[in-house]
């Protein structure tokens, strides 16, 4: 995927490489997600009005969607955004295809996504209104998913060690998508474990794990 130019509007643009957002699945008719998602926001987030989008497949299929995301006060990360299949979600994401969701190490879902933040108190009371879920601050927040996998979870912590300071003094924000978990099916797939990266860490675990 090209990445958006450093003068395009787009809130990636201005982006370093790496971990950049994250998003959870939105609703696909024309119901005003941004309006209950702000009406019940006790005035501590807001989210644009939902926009269109789309893309044109190899084969010609059109694609069509529907994002709904945190106005410019939120930096990308620091919340979801929401996409929403107008067209089939199986159109975007064909899971029925052979080898479409086959991966060498074993790979069949999220298990969490983790954020960090020095900010967590206001990034919890945000989440909890968002999701419709209150959790304890040292809580996750379970989630549901499209897959085989019934739940992922999300997690929102302080930074604890110098690596994960370093990280959000880098990103220079207060919050930021700094961890992603994949699932892997069966025994030990290959780079099962935790990997730390320039640009944040990926965790590999198995199942039986």
């Amino acid at each position: 995927m090209k990445p958006p130019s450093p003068d395009s509007p787009h809130r990636w643009a201005k982006e370093r490489p790496g971990w950049v957002d994250w998003a959870l699945l939105g609703l696909s008719d024309d119901t005003n997600l941004a309006h209950i998602l702000n009406h019940r926001s006790e005035k501590r987030y807001h989210y644009e009005p939902t926009t269109p989008g789309g893309r044109e497949r190899p084969d010609g299929k059109v694609l069509k969607w529907r994002i709904t995301a945190p106005s410019s006060t939120h930096k990308p990360g620091e919340l979801p955004f929401f996409c929403g299949d107008v067209t089939p979600r199986k159109w975007r994401v064909p899971l029925d295809v052979g080898g479409n969701a086959r991966h060498e190490n074993g790979a069949v879902g999220v298990s969490w996504v983790r954020v960090l933040s020095n900010a967590t108190g206001q990034v919890h009371g945000q989440l909890d209104n968002i999701l419709k879920q209150k959790v304890a601050v040292d809580s996750p927040w379970v989630l549901k998913t499209t897959g085989k996998e019934e739940t992922a979870y999300l997690v929102v912590v302080e930074p604890h060690i110098d690596q994960e300071r370093t990280f959000l003094q880098r990103k220079d924000r207060k919050t930021a998508l700094y961890e992603i978990a994949v699932r892997l099916s069966g025994g030990r797939g290959p780079g099962a474990g935790v990997h730390d990266l320039e640009f944040g860490r990926l965790v590999l675990e198995t199942n039986n794990a």
